[in-house]
């Protein structure tokens, strides 16, 4: 408490209250700072006012000191300020503290929030490797490969399903494909059975019928010329041997009409 001519009148160190004014204190002499403050409160104002002493901050809250109006008590007017004096650690270690917990919950929550970020999406993202490696066995030409199951009701486990049906509908399509391959293939070779079986049958019926053609060319010559003979000299020869010549026609004939009946069979089978 100071009084109106700069004496200190109440103050914790009791050398303080030696009659010496705040401006005449060695101690506060040379502090512009304290003194400025000191001058803010004698002129009866009111608030709060920093100053720096012994190398630390303070700050000092001061109003005027009023009288409490007592009856028989003299009213008469003083110039006191009451300043209560605290340094600024004093007051900022409560805040300080508070900053120190704030900040340490905040970066535990954010820990938090990250570790459940991660957690959450790397569940997220498993599924998502699932179905990628499910497609890349797919491309790989593995569609029987077993998927395993995804017990989810969001988008990705209607992905995932859909997916899979489409894996199990590939997988039918292609061993429906791959059997009908296999159809085609023993067909194919039936069918080259079939068609050597037709060429060796053809050659022999080409064999066959080249054979036929040249053993009927000799009873054909042989008709050609008993014919000519016949006609040419039919007065000079004797029944008898018109008679021989129209039998060895007959025979020769009948010779050439079996040939021709074994080729029309040969073509037949």
């Amino acid at each position: 408490m100071l009084a109106s001519n700069g004496s200190f009148i109440v103050h914790p160190d009791q050398a303080m209250r030696s009659g010496k004014t705040i401006f005449t204190q060695e101690e506060y002499g040379g502090n512009s700072t304290i003194l400025h403050a000191a001058k803010v409160m004698l002129a009866g104002e009111e608030g709060t006012m920093p100053f720096r002493q012994r190398d630390q901050d303070w700050i000092v809250f001061f109003k005027p000191f009023l009288q409490t109006d007592v009856p028989g008590r003299s009213m008469e007017q003083i110039s006191w300020s009451i300043g209560v004096v605290y340094s600024e650690d004093q007051i900022f270690d409560t805040y300080n503290t508070l900053l120190f917990y704030v900040v340490a919950i905040s970066i535990i929550g954010l820990l938090v929030f990250y570790l459940l970020c991660r957690f959450v999406i790397r569940r997220q993202m498993r599924s998502l490797q699932r179905l990628t490696h499910a497609a890349q066995r797919v491309s790989e030409g593995h569609y029987d490969d077993p998927m395993p199951p995804l017990r989810r009701e969001d988008e990705i486990g209607l992905l995932y399903q859909n997916f899979e049906a489409m894996k199990q509908s590939l997988d039918n399509h292609v061993k429906e494909l791959t059997d009908l391959t296999k159809t085609l293939k023993r067909r194919r070779e039936v069918t080259r059975e079939i068609y050597a079986k037709e060429q060796s049958v053809d050659r022999m019926k080409s064999f066959f019928l080249y054979f036929v053609t040249n053993q009927m060319i000799a009873p054909a010559e042989d008709i050609e010329r008993y014919v000519k003979t016949l006609s040419s000299n039919y007065h000079d020869l004797s029944p008898t041997e018109v008679s021989q010549i129209v039998g060895t026609i007959d025979m020769k004939s009948n010779t050439i009409i079996e040939m021709i009946n074994d080729i029309l069979n040969a073509a037949d089978d």
